[in-house]
């Protein structure tokens, strides 16, 4: 019995082990830049190609607008949901997520949530809703992760003409 009870430890400490790891990981990424976002999403008419159309909008644009960080900064994204009568979900691509945010309740109308995450892995990734009718209406765009070091200029040749 007492040689379960040895293994069980171990694989507690093991985990535990694991886990610190990780925290320290992320604290060192971590060393780079706040950068805070607050959006509002919700419907506006807007004018493409001369014609105006309902869309889905971020702080009144359409798609939403691209965010550009550099490899360890960390992003804080405050989401208000101002659509009157849908709920709202986001998915952030490639953005390592950890607790809550990674398992998104939706945003109910006028409620907002805090998204939180290190922009660790360097190029770009799409943000969309997670519902195909409103990712359609406009709620899309981009998230550029940058050499820590590097201007605004894109790192990659042809990334940009990916979207």
């Amino acid at each position: 019995m007492s040689c379960a009870v040895g293994l069980l430890d171990a694989q507690k400490v093991s985990r535990l082990l694991t886990a610190l790891l990780c925290v320290f990981a992320t604290m060192a990424l971590a060393e780079g830049t706040a950068r805070r976002y607050r959006w509002m999403v919700k419907y506006e008419f807007t004018p493409p190609k001369g014609y105006k159309k309902l869309s889905i909008t971020v702080n009144g644009q359409t798609p939403g607008p691209t965010i550009s960080a550099h490899q360890g900064d960390i992003l804080i994204i405050e989401v208000t949901n101002g659509l009157a009568k849908e709920n709202l979900a986001i998915q952030w691509h490639g953005m390592r997520q950890i607790g809550e945010a990674m398992t998104q309740r939706a945003i109910r109308p006028g409620n907002t949530l805090r998204f939180r995450f290190v922009a660790d892995r360097l190029g770009k990734y799409p943000y969309y809703a997670h519902y195909k009718m409103q990712r359609e209406a406009g709620l899309y765009g981009w998230i550029r992760v940058l050499p820590r070091g590097a201007g605004s200029g894109v790192p990659f040749k042809g990334v940009d003409k990916v979207g």
